[in-house]
């Protein structure tokens, strides 16, 4: 692989990452836009019993009309942006694995970075060497552990090991509000919404929640965070861009 080919391959990585990231929050407007008339539009609410996913085949349940009306309006106000938030912030991890996996494969000197607090890969399987049908093979295959072992470490250490393996360095200001960004992922999915010492220990001067409290999730910080998101692949993809070429040179 050239330093030409590995640039456009993390053009390209953006560019999927970012439209991507783009068609979540169009298709979240939407979606609780729908939501929003649905919640006074007579047809919808005329719906006493709705079919539900069961082992029973058929099975349905009963809602009320406040019920119907209050399910729509929790999922306007929270609940559609905590389903999809998750799945947002899944995008930039799959743009930060991508590339590295792209730069390690292209130097592979690079798998000798080492940073305090991962738990990198030292040694290799005997029979993972003897079933590989080449060498790039059981680099593939070394590069796959060390990403593995990577996003098991805090986001700080991610972060620290993404930019020592690029050669660049990302503003402070986008590392931070990523950081935040995973914190508030990590409480969505482990603690319903409800801000704790974790969290807050985490995110430091980007803490939005003190423990115990609901952490806020309206359409200001998600469209905040969505170009947070895309500005981290974006500035990244620039950086790395910018080395590869005076590589070239």
């Amino acid at each position: 692989m050239t330093p030409t080919s590995l640039s456009k391959k993390i053009g390209l990585l953006r560019a999927t990452h970012q439209k991507s990231l783009n068609n979540i929050y169009i298709w979240t407007s939407f979606a609780r836009g729908a939501l929003d008339v649905a919640k006074d539009d007579a047809a919808f609410l005329s719906q006493t019993r709705l079919k539900v996913p069961s082992k029973v085949r058929g099975k349905e349940v009963v809602r009320t009309v406040p019920q119907l009306k209050k399910i729509a309006e929790v999922a306007v106000a929270w609940e559609i942006y905590y389903s999809v938030f998750v799945y947002a912030v899944a995008q930039v991890e799959a743009f930060l694995g991508d590339a590295l996996f792209e730069i390690l494969s292209f130097d592979n000197r690079r798998l000798q970075t080492r940073v305090k607090g991962i738990d990198h890969t030292n040694k290799i399987d005997v029979t993972d060497i003897i079933k590989a049908s080449s060498r790039e093979e059981i680099i593939a295959g070394i590069i796959e552990k060390e990403l593995a072992s990577l996003f098991y470490a805090s986001p700080l250490l991610q972060m620290e090991y993404f930019q020592a393996v690029a050669g660049i360095s990302i503003p402070e200001e986008l590392v931070l509000q990523w950081v935040e960004i995973k914190a508030t992922r990590d409480i969505i999915v482990h603690s319903s919404g409800i801000s704790n010492s974790v969290y807050v220990k985490k995110s430091s001067s980007y803490a939005r929640a003190v423990d115990g409290e609901i952490l806020p999730m309206d359409d200001k910080y998600f469209a905040l965070a969505v170009s947070s998101m895309k500005s981290l692949i974006g500035k990244s993809s620039s950086l790395i861009q910018q080395k590869l070429k005076v590589k070239a040179v």
